[in-house]
């Protein structure tokens, strides 16, 4: 007897490797929280006190907001850019996130460059609608001002753990109870992507076909509410644990280490690049 004709037929191929589809958040977050243990191992400025990198960035990016000219603002996200691989930023880490940041800006600043909002000489005019210079300047200050704080603030965070810098912010007489929420917040933030990266693999797997536009703002606002009513029942368990365990509304202690030299020199250094940025190369007030 003759095999049937569906036994001669040959196997299928095997299905590829299957890739969990990840959500853009959790790599964000994940990537954040892995900024200090990927640093690279010729950076000069690792080991530094966090209350140093506190001062010493946090001026910075002061100052970058406070920029007005072209010259000065990317004079300072050079600057930002040379000091994040200082302390250890990998390039891949900073050149991902500050192409993302510099495409957005510039697409959300874009209707600011039309001459119905920024007013001025036009630059290219079609069927009445002109792009002006003004609007240009203005288009490139914002993107400029947010690439270097961008820069600046994953330096921060390169330099020293999330931990270490939340209980920095003690010693800056910051009260406890706005360190613990940051801290939470910072913490909730991968659960939180987590969870929702949950429920959609879950529905994923048992709907068939996708729902109509109305029937998935249905689902999203039911899964928006019970994913807030998942994380009250998460945070009042983590507050009767923490309680019973001897809590005492002290969420994280000031640092008692002293800053050394190099430290300071840090500070001073920062700050003074910050002054000779605004005062000398942005406003010309010493020319």
């Amino acid at each position: 007897m003759p095999l049937p004709e569906w036994l001669n037929e040959p196997p299928p191929p095997p299905p590829g490797p299957s890739r969990r589809r990840k959500s853009w958040l959790t790599t964000a977050a994940n990537r954040l929280a892995s900024l200090p243990t990927q640093r690279e191992p010729s950076a000069a400025l690792v080991r530094m006190d966090p209350r140093a990198a506190i001062l010493g960035f946090v001026g910075l990016i002061v100052c970058a907001t406070l920029l007005r000219s072209l010259t000065a603002l990317a004079l300072c996200w050079l600057l930002s850019v040379a000091l994040a691989l200082a302390v250890g930023a990998r390039p891949r880490t900073l050149g991902v996130p500050s192409a993302a940041a510099a495409l957005l800006t510039g697409l959300a600043m874009l209707p600011a460059a039309w001459n119905g909002i920024t007013p001025g000489p036009p630059l290219v005019a079609v069927a009445g609608i002109a792009v002006t210079m003004p609007g240009i300047h203005l288009v490139a200050v914002v993107v400029l001002r947010t690439l270097a704080c961008l820069a600046f603030g994953i330096g921060l965070f390169a330099s020293n753990r999330a931990e270490d810098l939340f209980a920095a912010l003690r010693w800056f007489r910051v009260p406890s109870v706005f360190v613990g929420v940051l801290l939470l917040a910072y913490r909730y933030l991968l659960v939180l992507a987590r969870a929702a990266l949950e429920v959609h693999m879950a529905r994923r797997s048992r709907v068939a076909e996708e729902a109509d536009l109305s029937g998935a703002r249905r689902w999203l606002a039911e899964r928006i509410g019970a994913l807030f009513a998942r994380s009250r029942e998460l945070g009042e368990e983590v507050h009767l644990a923490m309680i019973a365990r001897g809590f005492d509304n002290e969420w994280l202690p000031a640092p008692y280490s002293r800053m050394r030299a190099r430290h300071v020199g840090w500070i001073a250094a920062c700050w003074a690049a910050a002054a000779l940025l605004l005062l000398v190369v942005d406003r010309g007030l010493w020319t």
